[in-house]
């Protein structure tokens, strides 16, 4: 397993990934609905990240969905050019007017990388749902 994963991040993934992390990886990769609850600092989103490229190249994946506060935006998207050596084509909704925020919705199918506040979910719930529904995200 660690090596096929390796493997298959071998072109991909910048970032070397810890053999507790392969290990973390491979378990999302075996379970239907997994979970990390690594200690800080530990690299879960190193492994959110992983595992996200591997389902995109198998074709499972189109998107990943970050629910957090502002100030993890930031992080993501500085992971995602560390892990992936390249900027994620993202979209930041928070703080935006609901109109914006509902023309977000509609053209979200063109992000890779899609970052929400815990309000904006809370507020904007049916569209998320139905943002959802129109390509296959990885919700973290």
């Amino acid at each position: 397993a660690r090596i096929s994963i390796k493997q298959t991040l071998e072109n991909v993934f910048i970032r070397e990934l810890r053999d507790f992390q392969i290990h973390a990886v491979h378990h999302l990769l075996t379970v239907e609905n997994g979970a990390n609850f690594s200690v800080p600092g530990s690299g879960k989103t190193t492994v959110a990240l992983a595992y996200f490229q591997i389902l995109k190249q198998q074709g499972k994946l189109d998107s990943l969905l970050v629910i957090g506060p502002t100030s993890s935006f930031q992080p993501w998207e500085d992971e995602f050019k560390e892990c992936l050596g390249r900027s994620a084509n993202s979209m930041r909704l928070a703080g935006k007017p609901l109109v914006e925020r509902l023309e977000c919705y509609l053209v979200a199918n063109r992000y890779e990388l899609i970052l929400l506040t815990y309000h904006t979910a809370a507020n904007d719930i049916e569209s998320i749902i139905r943002m959802l529904k129109g390509r296959k995200y990885l919700t973290r």
